[in-house]
């Protein structure tokens, strides 16, 4: 038992400097963009803020209307490389870049349509228009950013983080003159500036493959998935759905939330980060031997990396958040009770990195599909009961649904290793 306490320790402590340079500057930028959110939120008041996170759920959505292609992408370049097949690798990119550029053709058709229609008035009508074009921008971004996570290449997908955070401070005027038509057309800028940088670190290398064969292949894959993220981009937007079904002044309650939204998309993005490290690595292990007791190990270890760093990070904004929130954006005070139950949501979801990147890796999806519903319901019902308490009761709405989710998660993981045969092969039960 010491032995193997001491080789996870060993583990964890390599896997943390593995992670870190990845890890802090993604982090770093994100900070940034939160600190920047800081500045928005004292330029604006809560009900012109609360409109623009609203239509910012385009985005959320949208961006998962791929049909899987970005998914598996993720997953079957590091497949084919851990069987050592390079050429099939390079293969999947050409074909889904293709299918990703049709996407994204069809998906501009639309929102022109949607736009000249003009059933909102004129600034909402321009916000769709805007964050239609940052979405369809920034699924093009997420293909390259996949490419580059899947090929070890993090260095490059945390020099767009930073970029991104860069740009959205330096945009920031456009905010100070234009407003809530300011933070839309800035949405377009960052989108597109990173896009073309994306382009720029893969060397400009645009080379296209139609192959029905392979798209069937990325769909048959990748679908599943998108399915899958959908439900999850559901589960993680619950609350908002929560404030515009069941609160009055939706838009100032937004506002307010705006605080708990900032600390739970850096805290969950933490636990992502971790969770993506350890994901190519997951796919090679599990193309080379199966599910074995090495890859249950990298999913152990992707919890509890996540669970450390996020209980540092939560703590740290728990004892300065308030403080700054009293101080600097007093019109946002009546946030701050929910911002803190959103640290300890955050953290309950970040004890799922493994898990979540687990069940993804050895294809059973379906058992983790049936969890979000269970948790949508559980915090849609939780949510229904406890919405006379505003805001608040809808963050403990997504404590309890996130604990019903964690909890399957790892009751999956935990069934597969009972599930493990005895073998010999390297890297399983030796």
């Amino acid at each position: 038992m010491s032995k193997f306490l001491s080789t996870f320790k060993r583990d964890i402590l390599k896997s943390f400097s593995l992670i870190a340079t990845f890890v802090s500057s993604t982090m770093f930028a994100h900070i940034m963009l939160v600190f920047q959110s800081f500045i928005v939120m004292k330029i604006m008041p809560p009900e012109l803020l609360g409109i623009f996170i609203t239509l910012q759920l385009i985005q959320n959505y949208g961006i998962q209307f791929h049909f899987g292609i970005l998914n598996a992408v993720n997953r079957q370049i590091p497949y084919y490389l851990g069987k050592n097949d390079q050429s099939m690798a390079i293969k999947i990119e050409k074909v889904a870049r293709s299918n990703v550029i049709i996407i994204s053709i069809s998906q501009l058709i639309v929102l022109l349509v949607v736009y000249n229609l003009k059933l909102l008035d004129q600034t909402m009508n321009a916000g769709v228009l805007a964050i239609g074009l940052a979405t369809i921008m920034r699924l093009n971004m997420e293909f390259y950013i996949g490419i580059f996570k899947a090929r070890g290449l993090f260095n490059k997908a945390a020099l767009v983080s930073i970029t991104e955070a860069v740009i959205t401070i330096l945009a920031l005027p456009l905010v100070f003159w234009f407003s809530l038509e300011g933070l839309f057309w800035r949405s377009v800028l960052v989108a597109s500036s990173l896009f073309v940088l994306c382009m720029w670190q893969h060397k400009w290398y645009f080379s296209l493959e139609f192959n029905n064969k392979v798209t069937s292949e990325l769909l048959k894959v990748g679908f599943p998935i998108m399915l899958l993220g959908y439900g999850l981009v559901l589960l993680n937007s619950m609350d908002r759905i929560l404030i515009l079904t069941f609160l009055d002044g939706r838009a100032e309650a937004m506002g307010f939330y705006s605080l708990s939204i900032a600390v739970f998309s850096m805290i969950a993005l933490l636990a992502s980060l971790v969770g993506q490290f350890y994901y190519p690595r997951m796919v090679r292990q599990f193309a080379a031997y199966g599910i074995s007791n090495s890859l249950i190990k990298d999913c152990v270890m992707a919890s509890v990396t996540a669970a450390l760093l996020t209980g540092l990070v939560a703590i740290a904004m728990a004892l300065i958040l308030p403080w700054f929130v009293t101080e600097f954006l007093t019109n946002y005070s009546n946030g701050i009770p929910a911002m803190k139950i959103s640290f300890i949501s955050s953290f309950i979801l970040a004890t799922s990195a493994g898990p979540n990147f687990f069940i993804i890796t050895t294809e059973q999806k379906k058992k983790q599909g049936m969890m979000i519903g269970v948790a949508v319901m559980v915090i849609f019902l939780v949510g229904s009961k406890l919405s006379s308490f505003g805001i608040l009761g809808i963050s403990w709405s997504l404590v309890a649904g996130f604990s019903v989710y964690v909890t399957g998660l790892w009751y999956i993981v935990l069934k597969s290793k009972k599930q493990l045969p005895y073998t010999s092969t390297p890297g399983q039960n030796k």
